[in-house]
């Protein structure tokens, strides 16, 4: 290269507008650094569609200009998620706007909100147009006229009017930079998709008597308890028992009763034996089947709880006798022979 080609090349850079010039001056005057939603990750319920989380959305303002009021924050769901958008304001200097997330379907066990931030910035580029090129018009004057006297000619000089167009230089108005920030909200649906409400469960039945005999009946409690955090609903259970003994949920159950997380849902059961019934002594099984539901429509999610309860059958007074005597009740079944030495 020579030194003559160097000096050239220097001289450009010095005299053209560099291309970064531009992007340098959109930075600068952009009006928001960063876009951030707080908290960035929340829980929501699967079956509760009262429960709303809020969070914030947060353009971090960098006060070299201020938002353009025609900036626009939209956002991506998740299925199954209702996301709803506040007024924007301004705190400590920052853009603020609040969002509110509740589950309204079947969402995905791991789901996200994505927020998009769109405005424009109206950045001056260095570039110049020449409206006009200098120019100098000459335009003849109407000549004076021309006298002889006495054989001499003598001409008037000629004057000649011009008019000059002086050039005008503007700037040019670049195209706005359109900018986009995005930021994403992290959302948990709990519970799982799969997880069946009958593992949340714990059943069990609790009696009030050890024995049941003729005439005398007893009283059972089925209890529901919900171990987990959100509300599940259950139905009128179903009653497997012998024939001789007479099962009743009194009062009955509605279908759907709710069971608010953490507490028990307590069944009353009447055990009884009917009088055109023949005792038989001895122990014998009873079972409860209870049904566990959350959601509906296509996210509804069920499971189903058994639970066994065995209850004594004893003949009225001798049961008393024999356990007084700590004797087997085995001694009242017909057949049984008792050895003694």
């Amino acid at each position: 290269m020579t030194p003559a080609t160097r000096l050239l090349l220097a001289w450009l850079l010095v005299v053209l507008p560099s291309p970064f010039q531009g992007l340098a001056s959109d930075e600068a005057a952009a009006p928001v650094s960063t876009l951030v939603v707080d908290p960035a990750t929340i829980t929501v319920a699967r079956f509760d569609r009262n429960s709303v989380v809020n969070v914030s959305v947060i353009a971090r303002a960098t006060g070299a200009a201020d938002l353009p009021a025609d900036a626009r924050l939209s956002f991506t769901a998740s299925p199954g998620l209702e996301i709803k958008i506040g007024d924007r304001a301004v705190a400590a200097d920052d853009i603020v706007w609040p969002v509110s997330v509740r589950v309204t379907g079947d969402a995905p066990d791991a789901s996200g909100v994505d927020f998009r931030l769109a405005y424009a910035i109206a950045a001056a580029a260095p570039g110049r147009d020449t409206a006009a090129t200098p120019a100098i018009t000459t335009t003849p004057a109407p000549a004076a006229p021309t006298h002889r006297r006495q054989g001499r000619h003598r001409t008037q000089p000629v004057w000649s009017a011009s008019t000059t167009t002086r050039a005008t230089t503007q700037a040019t108005p670049a195209a706005p930079t359109i900018r986009l920030q995005r930021v994403r909200l992290a959302v948990t649906v709990m519970p799982g998709r799969d997880a069946s409400p009958d593992a949340d469960a714990d059943v069990s039945i609790k009696t009030d008597f050890p024995n049941i005999t003729y005439g005398v009946p007893g009283k059972a409690y089925l209890l529901v308890k919900n171990k987990s955090s959100y509300p599940f609903t259950v139905n009128m259970p179903a009653i497997a028992n012998p024939d001789f003994l007479a099962v009743t949920v009194a009062p009955l159950l509605a279908d759907r009763t709710s069971v608010p997380p953490h507490e028990t849902l307590r069944v009353p059961l009447d055990i009884s034996i009917p009088a055109s019934e023949k005792s038989r002594v001895g122990e014998w099984l009873i079972l409860a089947s209870v049904t566990l539901r959350r959601g509906e429509g296509v996210g509804e999610r069920t499971g189903t709880a058994v639970v066994e309860q065995k209850v004594t059958v004893g003949v009225p007074g001798v049961t008393d006798v024999l356990k007084a005597l700590d004797l087997p009740s085995l001694l009242l079944v017909p057949g049984a022979l008792v050895l003694a030495t």
